[in-house]
């Protein structure tokens, strides 16, 4: 309940922030934000709070996004969507470089590229990719489609419950029990006419080569005699491509 103490002051000093979860505060309507020197004296504030050695300061901090590979403090910006789909970036006077994103509502579809070798962000590197093109939209900046922006958006499952499998999803070498999948996401008005959308569940069988998805063949889960269904190169409606999928994190509109 720590947050519940330190947004009071925040709105006493007629501040403002961008998300607010038990562990991290950050600012969102255009209103006077505190200068560094009102931050630094809330968290100086709670220090007394700390039961520990009070050596080791406050049970506040200032994150250590706030200072850049040099250690000099730099002004961060945010971008917030929805609670925990946020992103933290800096300005240069023609673009925007990400410091932070969220993988909230991203995170748990299968990457539709591997980071670098070198890579040693928290989240992968198409998640500031993504994010990049969503806050250069935004901003109004120009922008880039990602080379993975095309790709039906996948998530890999593991098929845990053998009798179901069995009852169900006895396909030949589609999928077995025990066994990874790859279930394509659907598109909005993309279930087959006739067909229960609620009902209506495509898998496939595990394939980490991006470039073979599109030749994917897949079953309805529901359907004990399901037929089989191919995905496009074309979107149809059938399956969700990877800009779908930003323009629905982003709420953004789509390009003409």
């Amino acid at each position: 309940m720590l947050y519940s103490e330190v947004l009071p002051l925040l709105r006493y000093r007629s501040s403002c922030y961008v998300y607010a979860i038990p562990d991290v505060i950050v600012g969102a309507e255009p209103l006077t934000a505190l200068s560094r020197d009102e931050v630094q004296s809330i968290v100086d504030r709670f220090q007394s709070l700390n039961p520990y050695d009070q050596k080791l300061g406050s049970i506040l901090k200032i994150h250590k996004l706030n200072w850049d590979c040099s250690k000099n403090r730099r002004q961060l910006f945010g971008i917030g969507i929805a609670a925990k789909r946020y992103a933290l970036y800096t300005k240069s006077k023609r673009d925007i470089q990400i410091v932070e994103p969220k993988a909230h509502g991203l995170g748990y579809f299968y990457a539709p590229k591997d980071s670098r070798e070198a890579w040693d962000a928290d989240s992968p590197e198409w998640i500031f990719e993504a994010w990049a093109w969503i806050v250069r939209g935004q901003l109004g900046l120009k922008r880039s489609n990602p080379a993975w922006f095309n790709l039906p958006v996948m998530m890999r499952l593991t098929l845990s419950t053998p009798h179901h499998a069995l009852k169900n999803l006895a396909k030949g070498p589609l999928t077995r029990p025990h066994n990874f999948m790859m279930m394509p996401q659907i598109s909005r008005f993309g279930c087959p006419q006739g067909v229960d959308p609620d009902k209506f569940t495509l898998i496939t069988a595990f394939c980490s080569e991006r470039n073979q998805w599109m030749q994917s063949k897949c079953i309805n889960v529901h359907d004990p005699d399901s037929p089989m269904y191919e995905l496009s190169d074309e979107y149809d409606g059938s399956q969700s491509s990877s800009e779908e999928l930003l323009h629905a994190v982003g709420v953004l509109p789509k390009s003409p």
